[in-house]
């Protein structure tokens, strides 16, 4: 684009949501077995392995605002079954923690378990701002 045109995006950051088998078993336990058949094949989630979960955020603060959210999806989650009638604790244990694996980043990086999916971010955008504000003048 020319100069005062749209400048084009950048993806810092690429996560993809990782179950763990702590965590699959977790909702498995409370909700039932998810699968779907395609092609005569019946598919399931699977777990991935501990080691590649890069990412861990702790939502137990906001779990019952994620359970909401699903309860929303009434179309893919039957609000009749089991899970929707789970104790507090079931549904803390489920919607509490959330697992990534941290495919791309152009921020930040190693091997150091990540609890924040926005680290690094903060800091790119401000001297991003720096350097435009510098250009400009």
């Amino acid at each position: 684009m020319g100069r005062g045109g749209p400048r084009p995006h950048r993806v810092s950051k690429l996560y993809y949501l990782a179950w763990s088998g702590r965590a699959l078993d977790a909702f498995e336990s409370a909700y039932k077995k998810v699968t779907s058949t395609v092609d005569g094949v019946v598919r399931g989630a699977a777990p991935w392995p501990d080691w590649t979960i890069t990412s861990h955020v702790d939502s137990r603060p906001w779990w019952r605002v994620v359970w909401r959210a699903v309860r929303c999806h009434t179309s893919q989650v039957d609000a009749s079954n089991d899970l929707a009638r789970s104790s507090e604790a079931v549904h803390e244990s489920v919607w509490g923690s959330q697992e990534y694996y941290r495919a791309l980043s152009l921020v930040n990086g190693g091997r150091e378990l990540e609890t924040d999916l926005f680290a690094g971010l903060r800091d790119a955008r401000r001297k991003a701002g720096s350097a435009e504000r510098a250009l400009a003048a």
